[in-house]
């Protein structure tokens, strides 16, 4: 075999696993196995109330993720001072594996929900589509970086959406 970088040869990596003994192994049956016992770790593990932040009560509610979370909070707590009180804050700390069924009794009661996130692309926003039942009246606010949300920004925006 050629060493990577060698002038004129050719080289070709291949995956490296280890059998259940930890021994290196290139064999197919030894990379599927690790990669199932890789999957139930992930899958099978009770992540508990720790999956999200779950904060507030009402019949609206802002979901967020990240380092985007402390401006959310302190966004609601600019609308609280000024009577703003039914938004209940859910700020996801686990992606994945998703927490369907935790999801599911975060959002119970609620009629419309803000998705706000930190990225170019809403990655978020597309992969709660993809794994969760949301309410019908759902919202977006995202933005790439690297300009930070502030919380009067995101009060602003908040505003807006609840009067609609």
């Amino acid at each position: 075999m050629t060493i990577p970088g060698a002038h004129g040869g050719q080289y070709t990596a291949d995956g490296l696993e280890h059998s259940v003994k930890g021994i290196p192994s290139t064999r197919a049956e030894d990379h599927e196995q690790q990669m199932e016992k890789r999957r139930r770790k992930i899958h099978d593990f009770d992540y508990g109330d720790r999956w999200a932040d779950v904060e507030g009560t009402g019949r609206h509610a802002i979901l967020t993720w990240g380092s985007t979370t402390g401006a959310v909070r302190e966004a609601l707590e600019q609308l609280r001072r000024a009577g703003v009180e039914d938004i209940k804050l859910i700020s996801l700390r686990l992606i994945a594996p998703a927490q369907p069924e935790k999801f599911a009794a975060a959002i119970a009661g609620i009629d419309r929900i803000m998705v706000i996130e930190q990225n170019h692309s809403g990655q978020l926003r597309h992969f709660l589509r993809a794994h969760y039942d949301l309410p019908k009246d759902i919202a977006f606010y995202n933005r790439a970086g690297p300009i930070l949300f502030r919380p009067g920004e995101i009060s602003d925006r908040i505003r807006q959406w609840r009067s609609v």
